[in-house]
Protein backbone atom coordinates (compact mmCIF):
# COMPACT_ATOMS: atom_id res chain seq x y z
CA UNK A 1 0.00 0.00 0.00
CA UNK A 2 0.98 3.71 -0.51
CA UNK A 3 3.29 4.95 2.53
CA UNK A 4 3.03 8.42 4.65
CA UNK A 5 5.53 9.59 2.12
CA UNK A 6 4.03 9.61 -1.09
CA UNK A 7 0.57 11.70 -0.40
CA UNK A 8 -0.72 11.47 -3.98
CA UNK A 9 0.05 7.76 -4.30
CA UNK A 10 -1.93 7.17 -0.94
CA UNK A 11 -4.77 9.07 -2.25
CA UNK A 12 -5.33 6.99 -5.63
CA UNK A 13 -5.05 4.02 -3.51
CA UNK A 14 -7.93 5.37 -1.60
CA UNK A 15 -9.83 6.43 -4.61
CA UNK A 16 -8.98 2.79 -6.22
CA UNK A 17 -10.53 1.33 -3.07
CA UNK A 18 -13.90 3.86 -3.40
CA UNK A 19 -14.62 3.19 -6.60
CA UNK A 20 -14.11 -0.74 -6.08
CA UNK A 21 -16.99 -3.60 -5.69
CA UNK A 22 -16.09 -6.30 -3.48
CA UNK A 23 -17.76 -8.70 -6.01
CA UNK A 24 -15.97 -7.56 -8.88
CA UNK A 25 -13.12 -8.15 -6.59
CA UNK A 26 -14.05 -11.57 -5.67
CA UNK A 27 -14.74 -12.33 -9.26
CA UNK A 28 -11.54 -11.30 -10.65
CA UNK A 29 -9.10 -13.05 -7.77
CA UNK A 30 -10.86 -16.29 -8.88
CA UNK A 31 -10.28 -15.39 -12.21
CA UNK A 32 -6.55 -14.32 -12.37
CA UNK A 33 -6.28 -17.81 -9.67
CA UNK A 34 -5.00 -16.09 -6.59
CA UNK A 35 -5.10 -19.17 -4.31
CA UNK A 36 -2.02 -21.06 -2.98
CA UNK A 37 0.04 -22.42 -6.36
CA UNK A 38 -1.93 -20.57 -8.31
CA UNK A 39 0.22 -18.03 -11.02
CA UNK A 40 -1.52 -14.98 -9.57
CA UNK A 41 -1.10 -16.07 -6.13
CA UNK A 42 -1.63 -13.89 -3.29
CA UNK A 43 -2.62 -11.04 -5.48
CA UNK A 44 -5.32 -9.10 -4.36
CA UNK A 45 -8.15 -7.31 -6.53
CA UNK A 46 -10.46 -4.51 -5.53
CA UNK A 47 -12.77 -5.11 -8.45
CA UNK A 48 -12.51 -1.94 -10.92
CA UNK A 49 -14.07 -0.96 -14.16
CA UNK A 50 -11.78 -0.24 -16.73
CA UNK A 51 -13.58 2.90 -17.73
CA UNK A 52 -12.95 4.00 -13.80
CA UNK A 53 -9.28 2.89 -13.98
CA UNK A 54 -8.87 5.07 -17.54
CA UNK A 55 -10.84 8.00 -15.34
CA UNK A 56 -8.39 7.46 -12.63
CA UNK A 57 -5.12 7.47 -14.95
CA UNK A 58 -6.54 11.13 -16.32
CA UNK A 59 -6.98 12.13 -12.80
CA UNK A 60 -3.22 11.18 -11.51
CA UNK A 61 -1.36 11.42 -14.76
CA UNK A 62 0.86 14.29 -13.23
CA UNK A 63 1.89 11.38 -10.42
CA UNK A 64 6.20 11.81 -10.54
CA UNK A 65 7.95 8.36 -10.92
CA UNK A 66 8.55 8.13 -7.12
CA UNK A 67 4.64 8.15 -6.29
CA UNK A 68 4.74 5.60 -8.98
CA UNK A 69 6.83 3.45 -7.61
CA UNK A 70 4.90 3.36 -4.56
CA UNK A 71 1.88 2.37 -6.24
CA UNK A 72 4.13 -0.48 -8.45
CA UNK A 73 4.63 -2.23 -4.55
CA UNK A 74 1.03 -1.96 -3.54
CA UNK A 75 -0.88 -5.19 -2.69
CA UNK A 76 -3.36 -4.32 -5.09
CA UNK A 77 -3.11 -5.06 -8.54
CA UNK A 78 -5.47 -2.21 -9.61
CA UNK A 79 -3.22 0.21 -7.74
CA UNK A 80 -0.08 -1.75 -10.14
CA UNK A 81 -1.85 -1.21 -13.15
CA UNK A 82 -2.50 2.84 -12.22
CA UNK A 83 0.65 3.12 -11.99
CA UNK A 84 1.18 1.75 -15.99
CA UNK A 85 -1.70 3.35 -17.17
CA UNK A 86 -0.58 6.80 -16.43
CA UNK A 87 2.82 5.92 -17.84
CA UNK A 88 0.97 4.73 -20.58
CA UNK A 89 -1.24 8.02 -21.08
CA UNK A 90 2.12 10.08 -21.35
CA UNK A 91 3.01 8.73 -24.26
CA UNK A 92 2.73 11.04 -27.15
CA UNK A 93 -0.20 11.01 -29.64
CA UNK A 94 -0.62 10.61 -32.81
CA UNK A 95 -1.93 13.47 -33.53
CA UNK A 96 0.18 15.77 -31.66
CA UNK A 97 1.93 18.47 -32.99
CA UNK A 98 5.55 17.31 -34.04
CA UNK A 99 7.43 19.13 -31.74
CA UNK A 100 5.19 18.19 -28.58
CA UNK A 101 6.01 14.34 -29.43
CA UNK A 102 9.70 15.23 -29.62
CA UNK A 103 9.63 17.49 -26.42
CA UNK A 104 7.24 14.54 -24.67
CA UNK A 105 9.71 11.84 -25.60
CA UNK A 106 11.76 11.30 -22.70
CA UNK A 107 9.04 9.92 -21.48
CA UNK A 108 9.57 7.00 -22.56
CA UNK A 109 12.78 6.90 -19.82
CA UNK A 110 9.83 6.59 -16.66
CA UNK A 111 8.02 4.12 -18.37
CA UNK A 112 11.27 1.84 -19.44
CA UNK A 113 12.16 2.45 -15.87
CA UNK A 114 9.12 1.11 -14.38
CA UNK A 115 9.03 -1.79 -16.76
CA UNK A 116 12.94 -2.81 -15.44
CA UNK A 117 11.07 -2.75 -11.87
CA UNK A 118 8.40 -5.45 -13.13
CA UNK A 119 10.53 -7.49 -14.28
CA UNK A 120 10.81 -9.09 -10.60
CA UNK A 121 7.22 -9.19 -10.28
CA UNK A 122 5.57 -12.35 -9.29
CA UNK A 123 2.12 -12.19 -10.99
CA UNK A 124 1.50 -12.71 -14.71
CA UNK A 125 -1.57 -10.08 -15.14
CA UNK A 126 1.14 -7.30 -14.23
CA UNK A 127 3.52 -9.38 -17.03
CA UNK A 128 0.92 -8.70 -19.36
CA UNK A 129 0.40 -5.29 -18.61
CA UNK A 130 4.02 -4.49 -18.64
CA UNK A 131 4.56 -6.12 -22.00
CA UNK A 132 1.93 -4.28 -23.71
CA UNK A 133 3.62 -0.87 -22.12
CA UNK A 134 6.90 -1.89 -23.52
CA UNK A 135 4.56 -2.81 -27.24
CA UNK A 136 3.29 1.30 -26.64
CA UNK A 137 6.74 2.17 -26.40
CA UNK A 138 7.86 0.05 -29.35
CA UNK A 139 5.18 1.87 -31.11
CA UNK A 140 6.34 5.50 -30.85
CA UNK A 141 10.29 4.20 -30.64
CA UNK A 142 11.38 0.79 -31.67
CA UNK A 143 14.96 1.66 -31.11
CA UNK A 144 14.38 1.92 -27.58
CA UNK A 145 12.23 -0.87 -27.12
CA UNK A 146 14.61 -2.85 -28.81
CA UNK A 147 17.43 -1.65 -26.51
CA UNK A 148 15.39 -2.04 -23.59
CA UNK A 149 15.20 -6.04 -24.89
CA UNK A 150 18.63 -5.98 -25.34
CA UNK A 151 19.48 -5.33 -21.78
CA UNK A 152 16.78 -7.56 -20.18
CA UNK A 153 15.40 -10.11 -22.38
CA UNK A 154 17.28 -12.67 -21.33
CA UNK A 155 15.48 -12.39 -17.47
CA UNK A 156 12.14 -11.08 -18.80
CA UNK A 157 8.94 -13.48 -17.33
CA UNK A 158 8.35 -15.42 -20.61
CA UNK A 159 4.36 -13.70 -20.70
CA UNK A 160 5.96 -10.43 -20.48
CA UNK A 161 8.60 -10.67 -23.29
CA UNK A 162 5.92 -12.31 -25.42
CA UNK A 163 3.73 -9.20 -25.16
CA UNK A 164 6.29 -6.90 -25.59
CA UNK A 165 7.62 -8.10 -29.43
CA UNK A 166 4.13 -9.50 -30.33
CA UNK A 167 4.08 -6.92 -33.40
CA UNK A 168 7.47 -8.01 -33.92
CA UNK A 169 8.74 -9.24 -37.64
CA UNK A 170 9.08 -13.35 -37.11
CA UNK A 171 12.18 -13.77 -37.30
CA UNK A 172 13.00 -10.97 -34.90
CA UNK A 173 10.29 -12.76 -32.08
CA UNK A 174 12.20 -16.14 -32.24
CA UNK A 175 15.24 -14.28 -31.93
CA UNK A 176 14.42 -12.57 -28.90
CA UNK A 177 11.76 -15.40 -27.97
CA UNK A 178 15.27 -18.02 -27.83
CA UNK A 179 16.74 -15.07 -25.92
CA UNK A 180 14.43 -15.29 -22.88
CA UNK A 181 13.76 -17.42 -19.96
Amino acid sequence: MADRKSPRAAEAVRRLRALGSPERGAFAERYFKTGPGEYAEGDRFLGLRAKDMHALAREFEALPLGELATLLRSKWHEARLLALLVLVRRFPRATEDAREAIVRQDDFEDTLEVAALLLDDDHDPIHKAAGWMLREVGKRDRKAEEAFLGRHAARMPRTLLRYAIERFPEPLRQRYLRAGR
